[in-house]
C-alpha cells in the first residue's frame, strides 16, 4: 500500500476517534451532566420539571435521528458531503454550548433543548455511518476499544470540577479545536485529498448480515438488552454521584485515584476491543451484564465505613463494565447494517436504545431522589440486571440470535 494511501486510511481512523470520542464525551459530561446541574442549581427547576425537560429532550433527540437517518440512507451517499455536515453541525454545537451560558428562563431552556436535539439528532446519523464507511469490519473492535479507552480516560483524569460553569467550558475545549482544524483543511482545500475512499461493500459491510438477510429479529433483542444495559448505568451512576461520601473518594478525588479509574477505563476497553474482534457479540453482552451484577452488589454493600482501598476497587469494577459495553455500543451496530440501512440504524439504535434509556431513568431517579436509600436503589439495579440476563438467555434459547456470516476483514 502506498505511502499517501497509508495516510489516508489514518486519517480516516483518526477522524472517526476524534468524532466519535468528542461526541461521546460532550454528551456524557455536558448534557447528561451539565444541563441538570442547570436547571437545578440556576434555573432552580423542580425535580419533575427537570427530569420531564430531559425525558423531552431524549424523545425529540429519537424522533430527529430516526427523520435524519432515512434521509442519510436515501440521500446522503457521499463521504465528503458527510464531513461537510459534521462541520456544521460541530460549528452549531459550539454555538450554542457558548449561549448556553444565557439560558435563564424555562422558556429559553425550552428553545435550547430543541437546537440541542437537532444537533445530537443529526450527528448521530452521520458520524456512525462514517464509522461504518471508514472503518473496515475487522478494525471496528480495536477502534472502539481505542475511542471508549480515551473518552473515558480523558473524562476522569479532566481538571475541571462537576459544576454547570466547568463542565461547559470543558465542552468547548473538546468541541473547538477539532472543529476549527476540520474547517481550515476544508478551507484550505486539503480535506478532500486526506479523505480515504470508503472501503467496498464487502470490507464494511456488517459481519452479522447478509445481502439477503439484515437479522431484523437479532437486532430488535440486541436493542432491548443494550436499551436494558443503557438504563443500568444511568439509574446507578446518577445515584453514585448524590453520594457525597462516595463520590470524593473516587471521581471527584484526587488526580491519582482518577488517573487509576481512567486507567481502569482504558485497559479494559482496549480487551474488549480485542474480545468483540476475536469473538462473537454474545459474548461482551454476557460479560457486560455479570460486570455489572458484580458492580450493583458491591456498591449496595457501601458504608462511610469502608476503607478507601475497597471503595474504589468498587468503583474500578464500575469503570470495567462501562467500557466494555460502551465497546459494543459504538462497534454493534455497523456489524448489523449495510451501506443502505446504517444511519437509520444508528437512529433507532443509538438515539433511541441509548438516550431514550439514559434519560428515562435519570427522569426515574430524578424523581425517586431522598424517597429511597442507597442500599435500595442499587438492589432495584440489581434486579433489573437479573431480568437482562433473563431476557438474554431466553432470546439464545428461542434462537433469536444470528451469528456470524462472513469473516473479519
Amino acid at each position: 500500500m502506498a505511502p499517501y494511501t497509508q495516510l489516508k486510511k489514518y486519517f480516516g481512523f483518526f477522524l472517526v476517534i476524534s468524532l466519535l470520542g468528542g461526541g461521546y464525551l460532550y454528551n456524557i459530561k455536558f448534557i447528561q451532566l451539565g444541563i441538570p446541574l442547570l436547571g437545578q442549581n440556576i434555573l432552580k427547576l423542580s425535580k419533575n420539571e427537570l427530569g420531564l425537560a430531559m425525558s423531552s429532550m431524549a424523545i425529540l433527540t429519537s424522533i430527529i435521528s430516526l427523520l435524519s437517518g432515512k434521509i442519510v440512507d436515501n440521500h446522503l451517499s457521499s463521504l465528503k458531503i458527510k464531513v461537510d455536515i459534521v462541520i456544521m453541525i460541530g460549528l452549531f454545537q459550539i454555538v450554542i454550548t457558548f449561549g448556553s451560558k444565557y439560558i435563564l428562563s424555562r422558556v429559553a431552556i425550552f428553545f435550547w433543548i430543541i437546537a440541542s436535539s437537532f444537533a445530537t439528532g443529526v450527528g448521530i446519523t452521520i458520524t456512525f455511518p462514517l464509522f461504518y464507511e471508514l472503518i473496515p469490519t475487522g478494525s471496528r473492535g480495536i477502534i472502539s476499544g481505542i475511542t471508549t479507552g480515551l473518552v473515558y480516560l480523558i473524562a476522569n483524569i479532566s481538571p475541571y470540577s462537576r459544576r454547570f460553569v466547568d463542565l461547559r467550558k470543558e465542552s468547548l475545549y473538546i468541541l473547538v479545536p477539532g472543529t476549527l482544524f476540520l474547517s481550515f483543511l476544508k478551507i484550505v482545500k486539503l480535506l478532500p485529498k486526506l479523505l480515504p475512499k470508503p472501503a467496498n461493500e464487502d470490507a464494511t459491510q456488517g459481519r452479522y448480515i447478509s445481502k439477503d438477510d439484515t437479522n431484523p429479529k437479532t437486532i430488535r433483542s440486541i436493542m432491548i438488552i443494550m436499551g436494558m444495559i443503557f438504563f443500568i448505568d444511568s439509574f446507578s451512576f446518577l445515584r453514585i454521584l448524590e453520594e457525597e461520601s462516595l463520590i470524593k473518594q473516587t471521581w471527584n478525588s484526587n488526580l491519582v485515584d482518577r488517573t487509576i479509574l481512567g486507567t481502569v477505563h482504558f485497559i479494559v476497553a482496549l480487551f474488549a476491543g480485542y474480545l468483540y474482534q476475536r469473538f462473537n457479540y454474545t459474548i461482551p453482552l454476557y460479560s457486560t451484564l455479570f460486570m455489572f451484577l458484580i458492580s450493583t452488589f458491591l456498591f449496595s454493600q457501601y458504608t462511610e465505613a469502608l476503607s478507601h482501598s475497597l471503595v474504589m476497587l468498587m468503583s474500578c469494577s464500575y469503570c470495567a463494565t462501562v467500557s466494555n459495553y460502551t465497546v459494543l455500543n459504538f462497534a454493534i451496530w455497523s456489524d448489523f447494517s449495510n451501506s443502505k440501512n446504517i444511519a437509520w440504524n444508528s437512529g433507532r439504535c443509538i438515539a433511541i436504545v441509548g438516550w431514550l434509556s439514559s434519560f428515562i431513568s435519570t427522569s426515574l431517579v430524578f424523581n425517586i431522589s431522598g424517597k429511597i436509600c442507597f442500599k435500595t436503589h442499587f438492589f432495584v439495579s440489581l434486579v433489573i440486571t437479573l431480568v437482562a440476563i433473563f431476557l438474554l438467555l431466553l432470546f439464545q434459547i428461542k434462537g433469536l440470535f444470528a451469528y456470524q456470516t462472513k469473516k473479519n476483514k
